[in-house]
C-alpha cells in the first residue's frame, strides 16, 4: 500500500466519515453523497497517486470497484471507520449494509477457501472462513482515509477490500494458483453490477438532467445522475420506493429488483423546462474542479501527459495486484 515517498495510499484519501457521523451525532442535516472534501485535506501533502486516483473517480460514474489486498483472508465492507470515537473496534454499517454483505458475500462464496469453515488461515486471529468470509472494516480495527470508505460517501461507487491471503509478496511460482483461485470470484463480483435498477432522469422536453438524485426511501443514501442523465443504483432483491429529484422537482416510482436480474429499468420525468447545469454541480460538491467540459481539477491542470500516464500505469497495476 505504500508509494516511494513511504505514504500508505489506503490511509491517504479524504475522511469524510467524520463529516458524516458528526453531523449526524449533533441532528445536523448534512448529504448522505458526495460530500465535498473539506479544504484542511489539501492543506496538507496528498500522494500523487491519491491525487490522480481522486480525479479518475471523479472523471466517471463508477458503479461497483474493489482493491485487492493480502495479510488475511477476508472480504472487507465499509465502513472501515467507526463512528464511535472511544471504540478501536466497533461494527460501523452504512445505510447499504445488506447489500454490501451480499456484494462481499458473492466473492468470498466463489472463493475456493474464504468461505470454507475449517480452512486454514494462519496469518491473523481473524478467521472468517466459518462466518462467510467477509467481516465490517471498522469491526476488525477502526481506520481513517481508506478508499472503499471514500468510495460510498465521495461517490457512486460501491466498493469492497479483498485480503485475497497471508502472504503479502507471494513467490513467482505460487501466481498461477493465486489468479486460479481469484479468477471466478472476481467475475462472479463484477456480475453484481448487474442488479438494482437504473435508467434516465430526464425533464418534460426529453433532455438529460444530469446532477439530479436519486433516492431509495428508506435508504439514506443517494446516488447522481451522470451527464447524459443515466444512473445505477445498486439494490438487494425487493420493491422499493424510488424518487428522482433536483431542486423542487421530483418523480417518484416503485421499483421492483429481481433475484435473478438484470437490472430493473427505472426511468424519470421531471416537469421543468429548465435543466440543470452540470459544471454548477462539480463546482458545488466536487472539490477543486474547473468547470470545462472534462471536468479536470484545477490541482492538476500542470500535469504533463508523461505524468498522466505514469498515473494511468500505476491504476493498472493497484487493480492487478
Amino acid at each position: 500500500r505504500y508509494n516511494a515517498k513511504g505514504v500508505d495510499i489506503n490511509r491517504d484519501f479524504p475522511v469524510l466519515g467524520e463529516i458524516l457521523f458528526t453531523n449526524s451525532l449533533n441532528n445536523h442535516k448534512v448529504k448522505n453523497n458526495h460530500l465535498r472534501i473539506p479544504d484542511s485535506y489539501w492543506a496538507r501533502e496528498v500522494a500523487n497517486e491519491t491525487k490522480h486516483f481522486l480525479r479518475w473517480s471523479e472523471s466517471y460514474p463508477f458503479v461497483l470497484g474493489a482493491n485487492l489486498h493480502a495479510g488475511s483472508l477476508v472480504a472487507v465492507y465499509p465502513f472501515d471507520l467507526g463512528q464511535d470515537p472511544s471504540h478501536l473496534s466497533s461494527y460501523s454499517p452504512t445505510p447499504d449494509d445488506g447489500l454490501y454483505r451480499q456484494l462481499a458475500g458473492t466473492y468470498a462464496r466463489a472463493h475456493p477457501t474464504m468461505a470454507r469453515c475449517g480452512a486454514r488461515v494462519t496469518c491473523d486471529t481473524l478467521n472468517t472462513t466459518c462466518t462467510g468470509g467477509i467481516y465490517n472494516g471498522a469491526n476488525w480495527f477502526s481506520v481513517p482515509g481508506t478508499l472503499i470508505d471514500y468510495s460510498y460517501l465521495g461517490t457512486n461507487a460501491m466498493e469492497v477490500a479483498l485480503e485475497l491471503g497471508c502472504d503479502k509478496f507471494p513467490a513467482p511460482e505460487e501466481l498461477s494458483q493465486l489468479w486460479d483461485d481469484n479468477r471466478e470470484p472476481l467475475l462472479a463480483y463484477m456480475e453484481q453490477v448487474h442488479t438494482g435498477i437504473k435508467g434516465f432522469v430526464r425533464n418534460n422536453k426529453g433532455l438529460a438532467m444530469p446532477g439530479s438524485s436519486i433516492s431509495v426511501h428508506g435508504i439514506r443514501h443517494d446516488v447522481i445522475a451522470a451527464k447524459d442523465g443515466d444512473y445505477w443504483r445498486l439494490l438487494v432483491p425487493g420493491t422499493y420506493t424510488v424518487s428522482a429529484y433536483w431542486k423542487s422537482f421530483e418523480d417518484t416510482k416503485t421499483c421492483t429488483v429481481s433475484t435473478d436480474g438484470p437490472p430493473t429499468t427505472c426511468d424519470f420525468t421531471l416537469h421543468t423546462d429548465r435543466t440543470p447545469d452540470m459544471h454548477q454541480f462539480q463546482r458545488e460538491y466536487m472539490p477543486d474542479v474547473d468547470a470545462s467540459t472534462s471536468g479536470v481539477a484545477k490541482q492538476y491542470l500542470s500535469c504533463t501527459r508523461a505524468t498522466y500516464a505514469l498515473a494511468i500505469l500505476a491504476t493498472i497495476l493497484y487493480m492487478i495486484m
